[in-house]
């Protein structure tokens, strides 16, 4: 049977998706791209293990579909990228970390303003939580994003010229 249909198969009983797990594990250890895809693909749990064996555009698309259940396993991981998140990625994180100001402070901003995409600056007051307090300390923390997003802009330029 191929991958897909084992998972498939194992999903539908009870002592199947138990085993789901190892199999994700296995997959994980020995760097089993086929698997770590199929798993993500068609699986229905997510496995943090699996995000850096998947090709870059489907680690994102699978970070955000479990997003909301595993928003700190996927932020850590994010944070090891190579390339800029996507805007749908960086809406999620910010969505997060603007509700969790004292894990995700400047310090945050600033190690990893590189993975920001520039054009976040126009959507910053759309991420707003709805709870006062919070809402406030993410407006001074937008402001500190925009000036580092500003920075970076500026520093990219004058190297280019």
């Amino acid at each position: 049977m191929s991958p897909e249909q084992i998972i498939h198969l194992f999903q539908k009983e009870t002592t199947g998706k138990k085993i789901l797990p190892a199999i994700a594990h296995a997959a994980a250890c020995l760097k089993d791209t086929k698997w770590a895809v199929a798993l993500a693909t068609h699986g229905a749990v997510f496995y943090a293990d699996l995000v850096p064996l998947l090709p870059a555009q489907q680690q994102e698309a699978y970070s955000n579909k479990y997003f909301s259940e595993n928003p700190d396993a996927i932020i850590q991981y994010a944070t090891t990228m190579e390339t800029a998140w996507s805007m749908d990625l960086t809406r999620n994180i910010f969505r997060h970390t603007a509700k969790n100001s004292y894990q995700y402070n400047k310090s945050f901003y600033n190690q990893n303003i590189h993975l920001i995409p520039s054009n976040v600056i126009e959507e910053l007051s759309k991420l707003a939580p709805a709870e006062e307090y919070p809402r406030n300390t993410w407006i001074n923390t937008s402001e500190y994003i925009t000036k580092l997003i500003r920075m970076k802009t500026q520093t990219i330029k004058a190297f280019n010229s």
